[in-house]
């Protein structure tokens, strides 16, 4: 069972990372650019560094990605289909892009950036602390559930735009 951390200069994905099928919790903590695939059907990934994240994450099973350090920019159209915990870095993307989450955690971190974050129609997003930030919009579409504890904190001009279910 894989375990421990990936420490490099950096690390360019171009294929299909997979763990499978039983992986234990993995740090990257060098950069890491991301074109393709991430298929996590167990264990955790965890980014500790800034990482260009692009591509199609798909997590799987009971894998889950974390993001707990540096600044990770987010492509344009990247959906991440598995449970991702934004618990430390900051989460950003631009002007008139589009991240997507099946399920989300935020227990601290930032998410900023003009572009919008975004849910599947039967996401969920618990929101337990951090921070949305920048001119950027937090849309919970229709079917989505969104509950919210402890300390959030949504600044600037930030829009929080609720179409879905707010706990």
């Amino acid at each position: 069972e894989p375990e421990g951390s990936v420490r490099v200069a950096s690390i360019l994905h171009a294929g299909t990372l997979s763990c499978e099928p039983t992986c234990g919790h993995v740090t990257v903590s060098g950069p890491f650019t991301n074109a393709c695939a991430l298929n996590l059907q167990s264990g955790l990934l965890s980014f500790g560094s800034n990482s260009p994240l692009g591509g199609t994450p798909t997590i799987s099973g009971r894998g889950s990605l974390r993001f707990a350090a540096g600044t990770q920019t987010i492509a344009n159209g990247v959906t991440f289909t598995g449970p991702v915990e934004l618990t430390g870095a900051t989460l950003t993307n631009a002007s008139g892009q589009t991240m997507t989450f099946t399920d989300l955690t935020q227990t601290g971190g930032t998410v900023t950036g003009a572009g919008t974050l975004t849910f599947s129609a039967s996401g969920t997003f618990a929101w337990n602390g951090g921070t949305h930030d920048n001119t950027g919009t937090t849309q919970i579409p229709t079917g989505a559930t969104m509950t919210v504890g402890g300390t959030v904190n949504l600044r600037n001009t930030r829009v929080l735009e609720n179409l879905g279910t707010l706990d």
